[in-house]
């Protein structure tokens, strides 16, 4: 990824992106073979495919690990 990009997507393996928004530029030397083709050089978003499933158990205790009060402070009068 290059210096000041912006990268909206997912950078497949060996691919080298720049820009804002970051489009792949080339491949790596030598990975020609292996990297997926980006026809256009947009990068895939599959963010839906990285969300992992979860149950949380019922009656579980809902904290802050920082202690903070997340209430808003009441009104002066």
């Amino acid at each position: 990824v290059g210096a000041r990009s912006v990268v909206q997507g997912d950078v497949p393996d060996h691919h080298v992106v720049v820009g804002s928004p970051a489009r792949s530029v080339r491949v790596k030397p030598g990975w020609e073979e292996t990297a997926d083709e980006l026809e256009d050089g947009r990068l895939p978003d599959r963010q839906d495919e990285r969300e992992i499933e979860y149950d949380l158990p019922e009656g579980i205790d809902v904290f802050d690990e920082f202690g903070r009060d997340r209430r808003p402070p009441s009104p002066k009068r």
